[in-house]
């Protein structure tokens, strides 16, 4: 007969080798986040934050610890504050994706797009100009002068 291991002692189903069992609730959450390496680091984080906005270390660690426990509360912890967090810089790195393309039409500006005229290229393009427009006053005259014949035979 073969008995398959599960870990589990033989005589009562529910016990286990485990000694540090914590519950699949809130307060085991809790004490779950301080074995988190991500804690740590996300209080360290948040308190450098704070920090740099003027806060004192008191508070700005008070105020990064009870907002990274919150978090932990949050089915998908961590995950849905970086999923949160994301979403909320959205907008800036919108922002930094134009800032970029523009510096890359600043550039493009250099090679071509900054031709620059002489005098006698305006001169030959505005005499261009002033005969295309007397050619097409000219169709214009010819079609109305046919026009007025045209309407006078009938």
């Amino acid at each position: 007969m073969t008995v398959a291991y599960t870990g589990k002692y033989i005589g009562n189903p529910n016990a286990s080798y485990e000694t540090d069992v914590t519950p699949k609730n809130a307060a085991g959450r809790l004490s779950r986040i301080w074995k988190n390496t991500s804690f740590p680091l996300f209080t360290g984080l948040g308190t450098a934050v704070g920090m740099a906005s003027g806060e004192s270390l008191p508070v700005a660690l008070g105020k990064s610890v009870m907002e990274n426990a919150l978090w932990s509360l949050v089915p998908g912890g961590f995950a849905t504050m970086l999923g949160v967090t994301a979403a909320q810089m959205l907008p800036e790195i919108m922002n930094a994706t134009t800032m970029a393309e523009s510096r890359l039409g600043q550039r493009s500006a250099m090679f071509g797009a900054g031709y620059i005229d002489t005098e006698a290229a305006a001169s030959l393009r505005q005499t261009t100009l002033n005969q295309m427009m007397q050619a097409r006053q000219n169709a214009s005259l010819a079609v109305m002068g046919h026009a007025r014949n045209a309407a006078k035979a009938y």
